[in-house]
């Protein structure tokens, strides 16, 4: 049975961002269809298992053995009965380049005048930053040639710096541009990485230029395409009518003074779907 977002993180019990950021960067088998990510549920119930196996309490500190000399003994089996020590066994892979920001509030719509609300909420990014962080593991390998992966490095930073670049940027033209020249050096990283493996079989970046090729470049796709509706006639309506509906809103909470501010967020969000669909 295949889950949504939402629905897995309901089971799981994480939030949505979460489950998301599992899912992009790898923690969390998952595929995509368009921009929505899909998740078996067989592979969501061992993520369960793992969590309740994180959450065992620490086993007991094994006996010295009774031969040993007592100068032999290691420092932590001389604590006290009272002190065991931490079982370390279960602790989760430290992420690779990912900021946490919780409790946050639900990220925007994708295609929604006010996605991302940041860099990091972006799909393309926590993409990018996993194959960046990918390729220099693989230069600590004897047999990679440095000179070579300096290319496909040089092009995807550069890709980040442009694709922060053009989220950040107000104007859409100059935002549609900035990404047509972060597609550029995402196709530049992914030539450099097939052209490396024509040179050496060893490391082996296939699966880094696969990722690139059907995820980072559909997902940066996606945003072009949300960028050139907002060009569009229609787009331009539609950003006006949010801007009105986000002004209506705001006074509604100033009045209600708080009272009525997670209805009216749900509110807000139904209101800016819909809108999403009329482009």
């Amino acid at each position: 049975m295949e889950l949504s977002i939402k629905e897995a993180a309901d089971i799981i019990g994480k939030s949505e961002r979460t489950v998301r950021h599992m899912a992009q960067t790898g923690r969390l088998r998952a595929r995509r269809i368009g921009s929505r990510w899909v998740i078996n549920r067989a592979d969501l119930e061992d993520i369960g298992k793992k969590g309740k196996r994180r959450k065992a309490a620490p086993s007991a500190p094994a006996e010295p053995p009774r031969t040993a000399h007592p100068e032999t003994v290691p420092v932590a089996e001389t604590l006290p009965p009272t002190e065991p020590r931490p079982d370390l066994s279960g602790a989760l892979p430290r992420p690779s380049f990912t900021v946490s920001f919780e409790p946050a509030p639900p990220p925007a719509e994708p295609g929604s005048r006010d996605y991302p609300n940041t860099i990091r909420e972006l799909d393309a990014f926590a993409i990018a930053t996993t194959i960046l962080s990918g390729i220099a593991e693989a230069r600590r390998d004897p047999r990679a040639d440095q000179t070579l992966l300096e290319e496909p490095e040089e092009a995807l930073r550069t890709f980040l710096q442009l694709l922060t670049d053009g989220v950040h940027q107000p104007d859409l033209r100059r935002k549609e541009a900035l990404f047509q020249r972060a597609q550029s050096k995402a196709c530049a990283a992914l030539s450099s990485l097939i052209h490396y493996n024509l040179v050496y079989p060893d490391p082996d970046f296939s699966r880094l230029a696969e990722r690139i090729e059907t995820h980072l470049l559909m997902s940066l796709q996606e945003l072009r395409e949300a960028t050139h509706r907002r060009l569009t006639w229609r787009g331009r309506v539609i950003t006006a009518a949010e801007i009105a509906i986000e002004r209506l809103l705001e006074q509604a909470r100033a009045i209600t003074r708080g009272r009525l501010t997670e209805r009216l967020n749900t509110f807000e969000r139904s209101v800016h779907r819909a809108l999403q669909h009329a482009l």
